[in-house]
């Protein structure tokens, strides 16, 4: 294991254990909506094929892009099955919703989906069924503002927590070329880590309104992608990174005036 990809490690376990961190305890003061929307901005996605990019080039970067939407419309499946049965065993529907993910994932990656106009067809049949499920026929409520007592402790369990979940999805990207790099990069270890956390602090109903709120958000993620994919190619590694990330960040909140504020 060389030193870049042990500090892509490094980075990659501090960002997701600041995100989630920033993100559970905004959910905690100011509702499940804007943290969820918080947790869906592109972290585990813009590690990985920022690191493709740096480590190998800004065209395989470009072509690990291509997959992205497909992995995050997966990413919704995860959620809603998740949501589904967070009523029963917790580790039960844990479980269940990796495996689920995992199975659709390495099914697309086998087909060799290469065309990123694809992808982006196939997230908007995902995200419309997991839309359509969760707002219409379940009663997910918003949840406001939790009373915690934050402490050191609190901060360090949930930041190793998350960081740990996620450098593990950075490192199984490692394993793959393109498209399995960049299924990975999609991977849902945002949630995965967000749901632990909050169903242990609060409870599944709290937790499933995260992940409803998020799953919704990650439409971002996909405007992300998208960007990436030129940027890269145009704009070079740094630049179009950072440019991919403004534009997604713009995405994210007219998402959440337009479509999220006005959910149940």
């Amino acid at each position: 294991m060389n030193t870049l990809f042990v500090a892509k490690l490094l980075l990659s376990f501090l960002v997701g254990g600041v995100w989630i961190i920033l993100a559970t305890v905004i959910a905690e003061k100011h509702g499940t909506k804007l943290g969820g929307i918080i947790i869906a901005f592109p972290s585990t996605a813009l590690i990985s094929l920022f690191f493709i990019g740096w480590t190998q080039d800004v065209y395989t970067a470009s072509k690990a892009a291509e997959i992205v939407p497909i992995g995050i419309g997966l990413c919704s499946i995860f959620s809603l099955v998740y949501i589904m049965l967070s009523n029963k065993n917790f580790l039960f529907s844990v479980i269940t919703s990796l495996s689920v993910w995992f199975i659709l994932a390495f099914f697309f990656v086998s087909i060799n989906i290469d065309n990123i106009w694809v992808s982006i067809l196939i997230y908007l049949i995902l995200f419309i069924t997991t839309y359509l499920i969760l707002e219409k026929r379940m009663d997910i409520r918003e949840h406001s503002r939790k009373r915690v007592k934050y402490n050191l402790k609190l901060f360090v369990t949930r930041g190793i927590l998350a960081g740990t979940v996620i450098s593990l999805a950075v490192f199984l990207a490692k394993i793959g070329g393109p498209l399995l790099g960049g299924m990975f990069a999609s991977f849902p270890a945002m949630m995965l880590s967000t749901i632990i956390i909050t169903h242990l602090a609060h409870g599944s109903s709290y937790s499933s309104a995260m992940m409803k709120s998020t799953s919704i958000s990650t439409i971002n993620v996909v405007i992300y992608s998208i960007s990436l994919k030129y940027s890269y190619v145009h704009l070079g590694l740094l630049l179009g990174t950072v440019v991919s990330f403004i534009i997604s960040v713009f995405g994210a909140f007219i998402i959440y005036f337009l479509i999220i504020k006005n959910t149940k």
